[in-house]
């Protein structure tokens, strides 16, 4: 089951972002306790969160804010520059001083956004003084944790180079991301859903598609597959919220190599996937909700 939250949120909620010559806009769902960053996955904008985040919100203030190429907000090639991995944790580092100053502060990270969590944090430990909590929400810290073949992974390597060419973007844009074709690719996908669940599916999928910027997607992927974030220790504790057989990663190597880069790891269990945006409130589990009461 899939949602569309789109004009669910408020528009006061909605900031506009303007950062390195980037726009942008944020999630700010303000609050008295203590300051919740959340930093959204691959393919994402703050719609998709904005049920998770109404969920921390009953802990503090959260801030969800997009990331450049995601979500509607520029990439950085409209600056020349690169999105690699390192690139988008730059950018956080910028988003967290700028926003936050010195206060201190509740990260969440989901998936992709977990990793460029970990790089920001790698690369600035000032920042990793101020983090009064840390969370994992089935993130992963090495190539090595994702359970795909080596076959496939060429595979996708090869496709996410030829989609970082701008002339492959423009030709994609034109032929594919285009709403009635998109519309028939995701209608078989959603076969099994009512038809209001349906349409609402197939609006979130195409305005993923058309808001994102598919060479940011691309890049972001390629650092995906060959990411290594167990060359640099950060002085933290994670709290690492995983999947009981969870058919992408494995398990054991994530907490493996979490253990490299974090001086402690407290494993949370979950039973299943939550399968949409409304239920990842399901991933804030008793044991993460009694940390940010502790906290705040």
């Amino acid at each position: 089951m899939s949602k569309d939250v789109s004009g669910a949120i408020p528009a006061k909620f909605v900031l506009p972002l303007n950062m390195n010559k980037l726009r942008g806009r944020m999630l700010y769902l303000p609050g008295k306790k203590q300051d919740i960053l959340l930093v959204y996955d691959l393919r994402s904008n703050i719609e998709k969160y904005y049920e998770l985040a109404k969920t921390l919100h009953r802990y503090g203030s959260v801030t969800v804010p997009d990331i450049p190429g995601f979500g509607g907000m520029q990439s950085f090639y409209k600056l020349g520059e690169k999105p690699d991995l390192d690139k988008l944790a730059d950018y956080l580092a910028t988003f967290v001083r700028w926003r936050f100053k010195r206060r201190q502060l509740i990260i969440f990270g989901h998936g992709f956004g977990f990793a460029v969590v970990t790089r920001m944090l790698q690369k600035y430990p000032d920042i990793s003084k101020n983090v009064n909590l840390l969370v994992s929400l089935t993130g992963y810290g090495h190539k090595d944790d994702l359970n795909i073949s080596k076959a496939k992974a060429a595979m996708l390597r090869s496709i996410y180079f030829i989609a970082s060419f701008r002339v492959f973007d423009l030709m994609v844009r034109l032929l594919f991301l285009r709403k009635h074709v998109l519309g028939l690719v995701y209608k078989s996908k959603f076969i099994a859903l009512p038809q209001p669940e349906k349409n609402n599916a197939i609006k979130s999928e195409i305005r993923l598609w058309r808001n994102n910027d598919l060479r940011t997607w691309a890049c972001a992927s390629t650092a995906k597959l060959a990411l290594d974030n167990c060359n640099y220790t950060v002085d933290l504790p994670v709290w690492h919220v995983w999947v009981a057989r969870d058919p992408t990663l494995h398990n054991n190597l994530v907490y493996q190599h979490l253990k490299i880069i974090y001086n402690d790891v407290h494993k949370v269990k979950i039973l299943r996937n939550p399968n949409n945006t409304n239920s990842w409130n399901e991933l804030v589990t008793t044991q993460i909700k009694t940390q940010l009461r502790k906290t705040s």
